[in-house]
């Protein structure tokens, strides 16, 4: 997701006019989940799901919006940039922001990656066995939560 969230913030930086900047954040998901009932497995989900914040700033005037990601690069390029224009019109009529506040610095921020020796399957074979034969209920959920934050100035 790393790789596809710079790309992305990349293009979008490419079409900024005079000073403006752009501030993006990335959220995401990749979970797992099980209902359990009488010590056995009833269901079994999987989520994920990433958004995108953009914070157009020029002239210490700031609007912002925040998108769902398809993961796939054209829909969501054009989604970006859609959204990109939209946030340039509000721009003018929006105040200034007298605590505006960010990085100026070049580079980026993203959480580390957290180690999962365990699986999914692994995690659900220890919990049934754990179980045994009592009447287990719960819900299990676990997986990867992920964030990153770029801007266009580097």
């Amino acid at each position: 997701m790393r790789d596809y969230f710079r790309k992305l913030t990349e293009e979008l930086s490419n079409t900024l006019q005079g000073k403006e900047v752009l501030l993006c954040s990335l959220n995401g998901e990749q979970s797992d989940f099980c209902r359990f009932n009488q010590g056995r497995v009833r269901q079994v989900g999987n989520v994920e799901q990433n958004y995108i914040s953009l914070s157009l700033v020029d002239q210490d005037r700031v609007v912002s919006s925040v998108l769902g990601l398809s993961h796939q690069l054209p829909i969501d390029r054009k989604g970006c940039q859609d959204q990109l224009a939209a946030l340039r019109s509000k721009l003018p009529a929006m105040p200034v922001d007298p605590w505006l506040a960010f990085e100026t610095r070049p580079g980026e921020v993203g959480q580390p990656a957290v180690d999962q020796s365990l699986n999914t399957k692994e995690h659900l074979r220890c919990i049934l066995a754990a179980a045994g034969q009592h009447d287990l209920v719960g819900i299990y959920s676990g997986g990867l939560q992920y964030g990153g934050y770029r801007s266009s100035l580097g």
